[in-house]
């Protein structure tokens, strides 16, 4: 065996000290649709480790177009799919998983009541239809967001044309565990107020998010309302710019670990090109901490954010200026500052348009949106899973659950032993990633009881090659967290 001179030794430890920079490598593309038009609004990682996307369709249901849900397995193959609505025209835009595994979902309806409705639905872990709620006055109403709450009834927010101060304000449905309405309130002044998102926050209120036309510095600024679990105000926040006619548009907040909260959009105000993505972090009271932009000099559009475990986010959306020439899905990985640590792109030739974002159990991302480049249709739902991200992990990494104790020897040449403890027993998927997020072989995937135990890599890839030299990542996967370690490999 060869023996490491000191030099080579000093190289080596460095190398492991370094921080690794991963991109998001693609597991799998899908597309849902017919020959007519599908809009995928938003996804969700289900219990069993698959997907749920929703938004709307022209091809199957009413041709007007109604709620469409497409249920997929963890490969993004589908299970199922279902659609909602009356004879005439609907839409969806954000689905949840409820503790019973059925489906809530939010949206619009023009088929039952007046113009149009806040629409709710309601779904078994089939897609079968447990309920169906309106909620609105003589007006325009829509639903934007939709969460069970901690009482097991539901949230539902998004705009109201009928109450309120203005041409439009925010709408906040309060429901039972039946979608009965307990409560509404609206939020905005004599101006146009619209509301995009809502999340109930730790201490059982709410955080709001959308624009307001109404407060700020001028045009549209961003919009945060803090309420208490009764939906009476805390407080309000308005950011962006004083010039009227470069507006900020919130569409995605989130409560930060810190108690904070950070929501993201796009801003004509800041940045260097037409519209670029926007994103603030405020402290648990609404000030602001700091705000950035990403892009390049013509459109780039945030859709969806979420923090990561390491303090830093990710988001998603569209962007003009990288990949094809027409509009391509927009990913965007940060620190806990906002710097980018990377970017990257996912379409076709045509337009792709990136809606949601969420973290996966396997620590990869779920993307979901719509597609002109691939399907059969105008428009089909896009779903992008994107492999496990490695940026930042340590030299050894810990879970409750498991942990990973280090591999021997390390660096090694030919075989190494991972060594790594469980604390109950459970299903174990142990796999080898390079440094740029690229399965290299699959260990063992097996029962394990609870204890230390340790798995045997001999430096070869799931093809029989061997591997090159350099930093790998031994990732572990149990009862829907994962962990991982530094392994060096020297030839």
């Amino acid at each position: 065996m060869k023996k490491l001179d000191s030099g080579m030794f000093l190289i080596t430890i460095c190398l492991l000290l370094l921080p690794v920079y991963a991109y998001a490598q693609i597991t799998f593309e899908c597309w849902y649709g017919g020959s007519q038009r599908e809009e995928g609004q938003s996804v969700t990682q289900t219990s069993d480790g698959g997907y749920a996307i929703c938004g709307y369709t022209k091809s199957f249901g009413d041709p007007d177009g109604d709620v469409y849900l497409v249920r997929t397995d963890e490969y993004g193959d589908t299970l199922w799919t279902r659609t909602f609505g009356g004879s005439s025209y609907e839409q969806s835009f954000r689905v949840e998983q409820t503790n019973d595994d059925g489906f809530i979902i939010a949206g619009q309806s023009h088929s039952f009541g007046s113009i149009s409705q806040m629409y709710l639905v309601k779904t078994d872990s089939s897609g079968n239809l447990d309920w169906q709620r309106t909620y609105g006055g003589g007006y325009v109403e829509y639903g934007k967001s939709a969460q069970q709450t901690s009482d097991n009834g539901y949230i539902i927010f998004g705009s109201t044309n009928t109450y309120g101060a203005g041409d439009y304000d925010m709408y906040l449905v309060k429901t039972d565990s039946l979608g009965v309405m307990a409560w509404y309130k609206t939020f905005g002044g004599t101006g146009n107020d619209r509301g995009h998102a809502v999340e109930q926050t730790g201490d059982g209120g709410y955080i709001l998010a959308g624009y307001t036309n109404s407060f700020g510095a001028g045009g549209a600024d961003v919009y945060l309302v803090r309420t208490d679990e009764n939906g009476n105000t805390l407080w309000t926040g308005t950011y962006g710019g004083s010039d009227d006619d470069l507006p900020h548009y919130g569409r995605c907040v989130r409560q930060t670990y810190d108690g904070g909260f950070v929501v993201t959009g796009y801003t004509k105000s800041y940045g260097s090109g037409l519209y670029d993505i926007y994103l603030v972090k405020t402290d648990s009271l609404g000030n602001m901490e700091w705000e950035k932009t990403y892009g390049g000099s013509d459109m780039d559009l945030g859709r969806s954010v979420e923090q990561l475990p390491d303090g830093g986010f990710i988001i998603a959306g569209s962007t003009k200026n990288f990949g094809a020439v027409l509009y391509d899905v927009y990913l965007v990985r940060t620190d806990a500052d906002g710097g980018v640590i990377w970017t990257e792109t996912f379409g076709g030739s045509e337009y792709d348009y990136g809606e949601s974002v969420q973290r996966t159990s396997d620590g990869g991302f779920i993307i979901g949106g719509y597609t002109k480049s691939y399907g059969s249709g105008e428009f089909d739902f896009y779903l992008i899973k994107t492999e496990p991200d490695l940026t930042g992990i340590e030299e050894t990494g810990s879970h409750e659950i498991i942990k990973f104790f280090g591999n021997e020897p390390n660096p090694f040449e030919n075989f190494t032993t991972v060594e790594y403890n469980l604390a109950q027993s459970c299903i174990v998927d142990i796999s080898v990633y390079d440094v740029n997020g690229r399965l290299i072989r699959e260990l063992e995937t097996r029962n394990r009881e609870s204890g230390v135990h340790n798995v045997t890599w001999d430096g070869m890839d799931d093809s029989g090659m061997e591997a090159a030299s350099g930093i790998y990542f031994c990732l572990f996967r149990a009862s829907g967290v994962f962990t991982a370690g530094k392994m060096c490999l020297i030839r």
